[in-house]
């Protein structure tokens, strides 16, 4: 049932593009099926220096607004920047959005109802499945693995059952969707914009955690996620030196939390499977090449 109090929150979903138009005009076209009234979409490009803007600025109608951030400072910067705007414009809930997903036209409700009913829910994130293959899971809750800095997505491939089907609280809910109330972006702050992209959710789900609030999951929301068609692939080098980078950082911000000898072993156990990644497939030279400028870059 739908209550009083969630048709009256305004809710802003905000996407941000770089030089990939075509997926989020398929995002907006699903949006715009949505049926929740007291909801407005910010698409934020991300300094594309392509005719995005051009393109994506014809889409803006009462309830959707383009804006240039300026600067490609990454997925962080990027979301920041229209969590700004729709702070300034009374929010009381933002949405982070993938640009290359496509959801459900009453995937909104369950999250809010879930949000509304509990004062100590930071985040609240949906199930998502691969697109276009729409009966494998990419997410359905999710885990902090701390010995390997890295986010576990569970049921990641799998088909949908039971143990997959239930709301529960999870250490982690990816950037992918996150809806969020305004009270946790006052609590916590917005995103760590010392990430280029990657682990900037991983970061903001402890931050969120850390100061008591939880993290949902809600199978009955529903998306769908066209996976990396922006960053080239899971395996590109794009995809090694920008994880391996922002690792570090993650490392770098909580080895604190760590023994000494784990201090000693962990970073050098990832770097040692990105290597062995990197000679696994296609493209081994350029993805080792790739691993090595994570480094400087760092």
């Amino acid at each position: 049932m739908k209550s009083k109090n969630c048709i009256e929150k305004k809710v802003s979903i905000i996407l941000v593009n770089y030089k990939n138009y075509k997926d989020t005009i398929k995002c907006l076209d699903s949006l715009k099926k949505v049926m929740y009234q007291n909801l407005s979409i910010i698409v934020v490009d991300n300094n594309s220096k392509d005719d995005s803007f051009e393109i994506l600025k014809e889409y803006e109608d009462d309830r959707i607004i383009v804006m240039e951030s300026g600067f490609n400072g990454g997925f962080a910067f990027g979301n920041n920047f229209g969590i700004r705007k729709a702070l300034e414009n009374d929010s009381d809930y933002v949405l982070l959005l993938n640009n290359d997903t496509v959801v459900d036209s009453d995937f909104l409700m369950p999250l809010l109802q879930v949000a509304e009913n509990d004062k100590h829910v930071g985040i609240v994130t949906s199930r998502i499945m691969f697109y276009p293959d729409t009966d494998r899971i990419w997410y359905a809750g999710g885990k902090v693995d701390w010995n390997n800095l890295r986010a576990i997505h569970c049921g990641l491939g799998e088909k949908i059952s039971e143990k997959f089907s239930q709301k529960s609280t999870v250490d982690f809910a990816s950037g992918c969707c996150m809806l969020i109330p305004k009270n946790t972006i006052k609590e916590v702050g917005l995103l760590p914009e010392e990430y280029f992209m990657y682990y900037e959710d991983m970061d903001y789900c402890i931050m969120v955690a850390d100061k008591g609030l939880k993290i949902e999951y809600v199978p009955e929301s529903v998306i769908y996620h066209c996976v990396s068609s922006s960053s080239g692939g899971d395996g590109s080098p794009f995809t090694v030196e920008w994880q391996a980078r922002a690792r570090r950082i993650f490392w770098k911000k909580y080895a604190q939390r760590f023994s000494i000898i784990k201090k000693i072993y962990i970073p050098i156990k990832c770097d040692c499977r990105t290597v062995v990644k990197c000679l696994i497939g296609k493209n081994k030279i350029g993805k080792v090449r790739a691993f090595v400028r994570s480094y400087r870059s760092n």
